[in-house]
């Protein structure tokens, strides 16, 4: 039997310190989330600084760009440790 699984993201916790403390962890730059995420300069500003609030959408937009370092990084340590 298969039992199917649907994951529900809750992104309540994604705020502008979340995403902050991310780009620090992994030393990502502001031209670099502007560059990967297509982001102009100015909507990039204006959510790191409050000026406009996180949507639903914009959040997940930054859960899973920051997930995929985690794996990447968790995988390349994997690897590294075989």
């Amino acid at each position: 039997m298969i039992k199917t699984i649907v994951f529900s993201l809750n992104v309540d916790s994604i705020t502008v310190e979340w995403i902050n403390a991310k780009m620090e962890e992994f030393g990502i730059k502001r031209n670099d989330l502007i560059k990967q995420l297509a982001f102009d300069k100015s909507t990039l500003s204006l959510l790191l600084s409050g000026g406009r609030g996180l949507t639903k959408s914009v959040k997940a937009t930054f859960f899973y760009y920051f997930l995929t370092y985690e794996l990447n990084r968790d995988f390349r340590e994997h690897l590294n440790s075989n």
